[in-house]
Parts: C-alpha cells; sequence; structure tokens
C-alpha cells in the first residue's frame, strides 16, 4: 500500500495522530465494512446524503477513527472500484472533533469508529451524484428473504 502523503501531511496539520494500517489489517477492516454496510443501497436501507451527511459526521464523537480507502470493485450506489495504486489505511485520534476530509473525496475511502457503529463514505462523486453518505449501525433494519 503507498502512503497518502498528501493526506498524512493534513491530518498533522490538523493536529490529528495517524498511524498506517498494515495491509492485512486493512483489508480485514473493509471485509468488514462491507460485511456491515456494504449492501445498505440496493436494499433501502436509512442513510443520509451530502450536506446532512456531513453535519451528521461532524456532529459525532469518536476519540479514535478509521480511514480506510476502499480496495474492492464498489464503494456505495457509485463507487470507482479498487484505485491504482492502492492507498494506505490510517488509524487515527484527534482530541479537537472529527476531521472534515471532504476534499480528500477523489478517490473512495470510509471513515468509521473501530466498532463500525457508524460510518461515513466519501466517494469520487461527493456533492454531484449523492454522495457523501453517513450512516448510523443502529438504522439498519435486518432484511428477512
Amino acid at each position: 500500500m503507498i502512503p497518502d502523503e498528501r493526506l498524512e501531511e493534513w491530518l498533522t496539520q490538523h493536529a490529528v495522530e495517524w498511524s498506517r494500517i498494515p495491509a492485512d489489517q486493512h483489508f480485514a477492516l473493509e471485509s468488514e465494512w462491507n460485511r456491515i454496510y456494504g449492501n445498505v443501497w440496493t436494499q433501502g436501507q436509512r442513510h443520509k446524503r451530502r450536506a446532512r451527511a456531513q453535519h451528521e459526521f461532524l456532529n459525532r464523537v469518536a476519540d479514535e477513527f478509521l480511514i480506510v480507502p476502499v480496495l474492492g470493485k464498489r464503494a456505495g450506489p457509485h463507487g470507482i472500484g479498487t484505485p491504482n495504486p492502492r492507498r494506505c489505511a490510517y488509524r487515527c485520534r484527534a482530541s479537537n472533533g472529527l476531521p472534515n476530509l471532504a476534499e480528500f473525496a477523489n478517490l473512495d475511502f470510509f471513515i468509521a469508529p473501530p466498532d463500525f457503529s457508524w460510518t461515513m463514505l466519501h466517494t469520487h462523486e461527493d456533492y454531484e451524484l449523492g454522495g457523501p453518505y453517513f450512516i448510523d449501525r443502529s438504522w439498519l433494519v435486518e432484511r428477512i428473504p
């Protein structure tokens, strides 16, 4: 995985402590995210979009959070798939609230606390085709076939 030097610099400037997540953990985190949130759009689950998503995200509290670029074929309803080159994932801490990462939405990535109780998904089409997207895990309804 290739470090995102621009993101690392931005995080440092905004007093966010960060560390790179090893590739095997990156894959595991994305797999867990997909298990929980991967079918939200196809199943018509509740989520917030655009400015409402951003507002919901910025009003959350998380001592620790993950920034995880999507490695798979899709991220949300309009994902572009595997970015080339593949970017690192990060484990972060911020004492002054969650950072607004909207300017980094040229790639598909999600932000979530380690327990995946909520997620913010930025995709390359933020504010054009509907993103970013925010989902609280408690909003999800199990679908019975």
